[in-house]
């Protein structure tokens, strides 16, 4: 009987503590910095131009999915090269995967339908001292191969210097920008990721 008693006291400690070999065995490198496209703040001179669904932000509407050419964007000119933009800024809050490195690798899943379409995201720094701002990383779905939909792409620097969330503070501001003449120009972010990385 006592023995019996021994026995299921171990196996309840056992199952108590199997949860917590489990999570210390995730790495903290590998909790990276994430937002929802629809989480940012819209800045205030874009107000109306965009539109959210769940995750995404987006702005123009996709009437019919645009041919994905595997070649990169061209910029051309024409009658029609009437472009807008909205602009959405994104908070960098301090997370495990943001330690460690320099070097620094942004995610971005995004839409760049129709001519005219254009997504950008940089990764800005702010000296809190003295207000400097730093551009550290910069995302261009131009320099991407053309897709249809939402899809990821990302850019990635080793010259970015550790975060420093003591003496900085880090936001991400996005442009979506698409041809207010053309039917189907669209332009959309549904997440962003930031990691730091020893990018190669």
């Amino acid at each position: 009987m006592r023995s019996s008693k021994i026995q299921w006291i171990l196996l309840a400690v056992c199952v108590l503590l199997v949860p917590l070999g489990a999570s210390a065995g995730t790495p903290d490198g590998d909790r990276f910095w994430t937002t929802v496209g629809s989480a940012g703040t819209l800045d205030e001179t874009s107000e109306g131009k965009v539109f959210f669904d769940r995750a995404v932000v987006q702005k123009g509407t996709v009437v019919l999915p645009p041919k994905a050419s595997g070649q990169m964007r061209t910029t051309g000119t024409s009658g029609s090269d009437e472009t807008d933009s909205a602009v959405i800024r994104y908070n960098v809050t301090a997370v495990d995967g943001l330690f460690g490195t320099t070097g620094a690798r942004m995610a971005v899943r995004f839409l760049d339908a129709g001519k005219g379409a254009r997504v950008t995201a940089q990764l800005i720094e702010v000296d809190i001292a003295t207000g400097a701002k730093a551009t550290l990383l910069a995302f261009d779905s131009d320099a991407v191969p053309a897709q249809d939909g939402y899809h990821m792409a990302d850019v990635c620097d080793a010259r970015v210097p550790a975060f420093d969330f003591v003496q900085k503070a880090y936001y991400i501001e996005a442009t979506l920008t698409t041809n207010s003449m053309l039917v189907g120009s669209a332009a959309g972010i549904e997440a962003i990721q930031l990691d730091a990385t020893l990018c190669p």
